[in-house]
């Protein structure tokens, strides 16, 4: 061990003076304590981004790499600034084997700052002497001024490589004037800057107040355009807060967004970018490969980029902006352009007859009158036929299209330019004076009903609207005029009141119950059958209400059942009305009355007598318990297939009872198949009929569940001589209830197989589209009417060929099939027709196992 004091000073800053990087001061000054001044344990910790992190160490086996700033032993030191003397008693972070006697801990700090922890085992184990703590102290102080000048130089020639960096930077950024490429740039120099893997950059979309994400860099290229939630990830907090984000081991961090957690980001770092206005989106940039955090330097030097980044977004903006303007300028040019050119075809084709009157001699006779005193024209005019008629003839037609042609019978424009006389009635007088003083009142529009007359002398009802065009360089006051035909509207309307009257007699005469209510419950309408049915005349109904006409039991369903036919637009159901015959069930319907502006304004009922049909029901219920017994004691004919089988396999000697069990073992396979697919089948039905389709989802490889069904039934096409073609496309794994839809797959296959002429095929069909999975089963069969289709997906129901050629089976195939398949959220549908075999088409939501799990 050298000399105390200065002497020790000296050759220690001898050793570590020459190094120009702070990992070879450690190493040495770690060196210089074991091997110069005899310290079998040492360790140096420094402190970064609020943590202890382990520069080296001698003598330990087991010393944490990473402790909490808080750590009590070494934030003790902190605390005091001064060396501290732990006994091994007092460690909390190091195993008490590992230290025999006293640990010193010396704080390494600058400017009153501490930065670091050098810690030494005493070189005696129960006191130190009293040269050790202040050579130690000195080591410290040194080693602190050491590190403190090799951090300044650093710090000096990375600012500078960073200035250098970021004013190449800023006007390559700047440069750019497309805003995609733009931000494509910024992303990436962003992850060069950060050494990050991955980045992503969100603007806010101010009519909406959210972020939605524009680039991506390492990520599918499908995220973009993603909505962030609200107040979630990184980058929406930080747009709040306006403030960078730094978050470590982000695929745990607890608010970290699901679509981004599953990349398992160890860093991620949010800016944000900002404009006088406000925050205009941020940015982000992720380390999947490298552990280290992110350094203060890279936080700043990022941020700089943001900096100039958010100016460059805004001036890509108001350039994409203007851009789109311009653009939308010259369309509006060519559009116009193209409108005027396009004008004359229009007006010239138009459907309605159209044309355009020069009303210039028109309002200065008029505004001549008014001088004159007259001060109400229309009374005026309505009072004096002359100057009516002058006025007629003073109007100009200007154009006229093929339409008003067509409409009044004429040849040409030339015949109408002769004066208008030839197409106003004497009814339509009242209307022209109306249409002169409105445009002499300047109104912009003009619409009433008339009769016009056309040239055959033939009165017609039409609608004349008229338009006040804007003066054109010459000054003249012109209108556009248009007519619509009324007169078959008209005529219909007639023809309408006339079918409303027999309507009203129809309801008056109609069998069924019929009655109207007003928007407040009041019974305003009823017919005869409606009266008879609960016994009532007239005059004691209209005006009451439910609560007046019924007891207080029984009044509230129908009030409910009002309300519903309002909300949903209709009403369905069945009430009970007791009547002289005795308790009859009714079939209600009721809907909402509008008025023609589409206001409700009350309700109409129509009721029909259902009883015969709920009894024929009931007989139909009982007939079907009765099928199932029948069903039931179908099953004695697998069971006894299977037990004539054992008994002739007992009776053959044993010899050959070997060679003869694989022909019985098929005749028990099959009939094992048949009475399960029996059994599932009427435990589905009625099962789905008491308490519905209950369903146990688990994640399935639908393909390989086809695949496992038709090995199953390989005993089957065998007994009916059929060859299966398979076209199963590779399908996502689904949640799905695994024996349901097994049962559902073999039943269509089964139905397929027996169905199917010998040496017949049955094609089986699987892929998925459009979030749809589809599964078709189609056979070579002698196909199915479209009558019977209608009815195969209900129970019990078979159609008339499996009957005909005793086709084993209960007709619940098709119908639990349909169950199950609507239980998934999905359907099926069955193609058919007579010698064309049938097609049948499930249809399947593609839903995943994590988003149910989820």
């Amino acid at each position: 061990m050298p000399g105390s004091g200065l002497e020790t000073l000296e050759k220690f800053a001898e050793v570590v003076s020459r190094e120009v990087d702070e990992s070879s001061v450690y190493s040495k000054a770690l060196s210089f304590l074991n091997q110069d001044l005899g310290y079998k344990k040492i360790f140096l910790y420094l402190i970064s981004q609020n943590r202890f992190y382990l520069q080296g160490q001698v003598g330990f086996r087991e010393i944490p790499f990473e402790l909490p700033l808080s750590h009590g032993a070494l934030f003790s030191v902190l605390q005091s600034r001064k060396p501290v003397s732990i006994k091994n008693t007092q460690c909390d972070f190091i195993s008490h084997q590992e230290v025999q006697g006293t640990l010193i801990c010396i704080p390494l700090s600058q400017e009153e700052e501490a930065f670091g922890i050098l810690g030494v085992e005493s070189l005696k184990p129960e006191e130190l002497n009293e040269v050790e703590l202040p050579q130690l102290e000195l080591i410290g102080v040194f080693l602190s001024l050491t590190l403190g000048k090799l951090r300044l130089l650093a710090e000096r020639d990375r600012a500078l490589q960073e200035l250098k960096g970021l004013s190449e930077v800023a006007p390559k950024i700047a440069s750019f004037e497309d805003l995609n490429t733009l931000l494509k740039e910024i992303v990436e120099e962003a992850c060069r800057i950060a050494d990050a893997d991955k980045g992503g950059l969100y603007l806010k979309e101010a009519e909406r107040d959210e972020l939605r994400l524009a680039v991506v860099r390492g990520f599918p290229e499908n995220l973009i355009g993603y909505k962030l939630p609200l107040e979630k990830d990184l980058s929406e907090k930080v747009s709040l807060s306006g403030e960078p984000l730094l978050v470590s081991n982000y695929s745990t961090w607890e608010e970290a967004d699901p679509t981004f957690s599953s990349f398992s980001m160890n860093h991620a770092l949010s800016i944000p970018l900002k404009s006088p206005q406000g925050v205009i989106g941020a940015f982000f940039v992720g380390r999947v490969r490298s552990p280290a955090p992110f350094s203060e330097d890279q936080v700043r030097a990022v941020s700089f980029l943001a900096e100039h980044a958010s100016v460059a977004i805004e001036k890509a903006k108001l350039q994409d902006i203007l851009a789109r303007r311009i653009n939308e300028l010259e369309k509006a040019q060519k559009s116009l352009e193209k409108g005027l050119l396009n004008y004359r075809l229009l007006f010239e084709e138009s459907p309605i007859p159209l044309w355009i009157e020069d009303l210039s001699s028109v309002m200065a006779h008029l505004e001549e009158l008014q001088n004159k005193g007259a001060v109400d024209l229309r009374d005026y005019l309505s009072r004096h036929r002359e100057e009516v008629d002058k006025l007629i003839s003073m109007v100009r037609v200007e154009s006229v299209n093929r339409a008003t042609l067509e409409f009044l019978k004429i040849k040409s424009q030339a015949e109408i330019g002769e004066g208008l006389s030839l197409v106003i009635s004497e009814e339509a007088r009242r209307t022209f004076i109306d249409v002169i003083v409105s445009a002499f009142e300047e109104k912009k529009i003009f619409e009433a009903e008339t009769i016009n007359r056309i040239a055959t002398g033939e009165d017609k009802h039409i609608l004349l609207k008229s338009v006040l065009l804007p003066e054109d360089e010459e000054g003249r006051k012109r209108i556009l005029v248009a007519l619509i035909d009324l007169t078959e509207q008209i005529r219909a309307e007639e023809a309408l009141k006339l079918a409303s009257l027999h309507w009203a007699q129809f309801i008056e005469a109609s069998p069924d119950p019929m009655w109207m209510k007003d928007a407040s419950g009041h019974y305003i309408a009823c017919n005869k059958a409606w009266l008879k049915l609960v016994n009532r005349k007239e005059e004691d109904v209209i005006g009451k209400t439910d609560w007046e006409l019924y007891p207080p039991d029984v009044a509230p369903s129908y009030i409910e059942s009002d309300q519903i036919a309002v909300s949903n637009g209709i009403f369905e159901g069945e009430f009970k009305q007791t009547t002289p015959k005795g308790e009859l069930i009714f079939l209600v319907r009721k809907v909402p009355l509008r008025s023609p502006e589409g206001k409700i304004v009350g309700n109409l009922g129509l009721g029909r007598d259902i009883t015969e049909r709920k009894r024929a029901e009931e007989e139909i219920e009982n007939a079907r318990r009765n099928f199932i017994l029948a069903v039931s004691h179908e099953m004695k004919t697998p069971l006894m297939n299977i037990m004539t089988a054992r008994e002739l396999l007992k009776g053959i000697p044993d010899e050959e009872q070997k060679k003869r069990f694989f022909e019985y073992d098929q005749i028990w396979e099959g009939n094992i198949l048949r009475l399960k697919r029996l059994v599932d089948n009427l435990i589905d039905s009625q099962r789905s009929l008491i308490m519905g389709m209950k369903l146990l989802k688990v994640p399935v490889d639908l393909r390989k569940l086809v695949e496992s069904v038709l090995e199953d039934l390989g005993p089957l096409t065998q007994y009916y001589s059929v060859s299966i073609e398979s076209d199963l496309k590779p399908v996502p794994e689904m949640s799905l209830d695994r024996e349901a839809i097994e049962r559902m797959i073999d039943n269509l296959l089964s139905n397929a197989i027996k169905f199917s002429p010998k040496e017949g095929k049955v094609r089986v069909s699987l892929w998925h589209e459009s979030g749809l999975v589809f599964l078709s089963v189609e056979d070579q069969g002698k196909g199915i009417s479209p009558e019977e289709v209608l009815h195969l997906f209900q129970p019990f129901s078979r159609g008339r060929e499996a009957i005909k050629e005793v086709i084993p089976g209960t007709g619940l195939g098709l119908y639990v099939s349909k169950l199950i398949a609507e239980a998934h959220g999905g359907e099926i549908s069955l193609e058919s027709s007579p010698g064309k075999g049938t097609r049948v088409t499930v249809r399947l939501p593609l839903s995943h196992p994590s988003s149910e799990q989820r």
